[in-house]
C-alpha cells in the first residue's frame, strides 16, 4: 500500500501543514470549527478514548455483522468508547491534575500503588479479552 510507502509522511506532513496554517492564520471557519464546544470536548477527552477504544472493540467484535446490524454495532462500539472515556476523565483524570482523587490526594506512594493496581488489572482484563476462546 501507498501508506507505507511514502504515504504516511505525506499525511504527516499535510497534518502539520493545516496546524501551521491553522495557528499562523486569523480567524476562519475552520479554526471556529475545531474552537467549537464539541471538538473541544474530544480534545479533553481523547486520551480516555485512545486507552478504551482498542479494548471495547475487542468486546464488541464486527465479525459476521453486515447492513444495519453493522452499524448498530459501530454505533454501540462508539457510545462505549465515549462513555468509558468521559468516566476516566471524571473520575481519574481531572481529579489526578488537580491532586483531589480520593485516598491517593497528592501523595507520591499512594499514585504509585495506585497506577500499579490500575496497569495490572489493565494488563488482566487485555489478556483475558486478547485470549479468545
Amino acid at each position: 500500500p501507498v501508506y507505507y510507502r511514502g504515504g504516511a509522511v505525506l499525511l504527516c506532513v499535510a497534518v502539520v501543514a493545516v496546524i501551521v496554517g491553522l495557528e499562523a492564520g486569523g480567524p476562519g471557519v475552520a479554526r471556529r470549527m475545531l474552537g467549537s464546544a464539541p471538538f473541544v470536548a474530544v480534545g479533553e477527552i481523547s486520551y480516555g478514548l485512545y486507552l478504551t477504544h482498542h479494548v471495547v472493540f475487542l468486546a464488541l467484535p464486527v465479525a459476521g455483522t453486515d447492513g444495519w446490524r453493522l452499524a448498530v454495532v459501530q454505533a454501540c462500539r462508539l457510545t462505549v468508547s465515549i462513555g468509558l472515556a468521559v468516566v476516566s476523565y471524571l473520575a481519574l483524570e481531572r481529579p489526578l491534575q488537580r491532586g483531589t482523587l480520593p485516598w491517593v490526594g497528592r501523595s507520591s506512594t499512594r499514585l504509585l500503588v495506585a497506577v500499579g493496581a490500575a496497569t495490572a488489572a489493565t494488563v488482566a482484563l487485555s489478556t483475558v479479552l486478547l485470549a479468545g476462546p
